[in-house]
C-alpha cells in the first residue's frame, strides 16, 4: 500500500501530461486549419477583386509585374521599370479568375531615340508584323500565316479607332510585333499572346501580354 501510495503522484501527473498533451495537439492543428482557410479566403478574395477590378494605377506596375504575374517568359520584352523620360504612360492588369483571361499593358510616349531602339530590337524578334487592324501585311500573299485570335488593347479608347473602312484594335498608323503566340490544343479558345505595338508618328509603345 505504501509503495502505491508512492507511484500514485506520479502516475497521475503523467496521465494528466498525457492529456495536456493531446489537448495542445488539436489546438495546434486547429489553428493550423483556421490559418489555411484564412489564406485561401484572402487569396481567392485577392484575386476576385484584381478580375473584377483591374489595376490602372502606374505606381501598380513593378510589384505586379514581379510579383503577380506568374508567365513570366512572356513578358520579359517588357522594361523591368517605367523609364523615367516616358510620357503620358496609361497601365492596365487584370488578373483571370475560372475561365477568365489575365492581360497586363503598358502604353507610354518614349524620346526619338529610345523609341527607335526599341522598335529597331523587336522588329528583328517578331514572329509576325501586323497592321493596326491585325492583320499580316508584310508577308506575299501566298505565304501568309495567318494570326486567328483577336488582339484587344485595353488602354486604347474606342474614341481612337478612327480607320474609315474597318475598326481594328489600334489607331490607324500602329504596327504590332507579335513576339509570343501559342494555342492550347487546336483551337484558340484558351492560349496566350504577347508583343508590342508602335506608332512612329506619336513616338508610342504598348506592351502587352495575355493568358487565357
Amino acid at each position: 500500500m505504501r509503495a502505491w501510495n508512492f507511484f500514485r503522484p506520479l502516475l497521475t501527473e503523467n496521465v494528466s501530461q498525457h492529456k495536456m498533451k493531446k489537448k495542445n495537439q488539436k489546438v495546434i492543428r486547429l489553428v493550423f486549419l483556421v490559418v489555411t482557410i484564412l489564406s485561401f479566403t484572402a487569396l481567392f478574395v485577392s484575386r476576385c477583386g484584381f478580375a473584377l477590378f483591374p489595376v490602372t494605377t502606374r505606381y501598380a506596375y513593378q510589384p505586379i509585374l514581379k510579383y503577380r504575374w506568374e508567365n513570366k517568359n512572356i513578358v520579359e520584352h517588357f522594361p523591368t521599370k517605367i523609364p523615367d523620360e516616358a510620357k503620358n504612360i496609361k497601365f492596365y492588369y487584370r488578373a483571370g479568375l475560372m475561365q477568365g483571361g489575365t492581360a497586363i499593358e503598358l502604353r507610354m510616349q518614349m524620346s526619338q531615340r529610345a523609341f527607335d531602339s526599341i522598335v529597331h530590337k523587336h522588329r528583328a524578334m517578331a514572329k509576325l508584323i501586323l497592321d493596326h487592324l491585325g492583320k499580316d501585311n508584310e508577308t506575299k500573299s501566298q505565304e501568309k500565316i495567318y494570326f486567328e485570335p483577336p488582339l484587344m488593347f485595353y488602354t486604347v479608347s474606342r474614341a481612337e479607332l478612327t480607320d474609315e473602312y474597318e475598326i481594328g484594335p489600334l489607331p490607324d498608323g500602329y504596327e504590332i510585333f507579335l513576339l509570343h503566340s501559342k494555342k492550347y490544343e487546336r483551337y484558340w479558345n484558351h492560349g496566350k499572346t504577347a508583343g508590342i505595338a508602335v506608332s512612329q508618328d506619336r513616338n508610342e509603345i504598348i506592351y502587352w501580354a495575355a493568358v487565357w
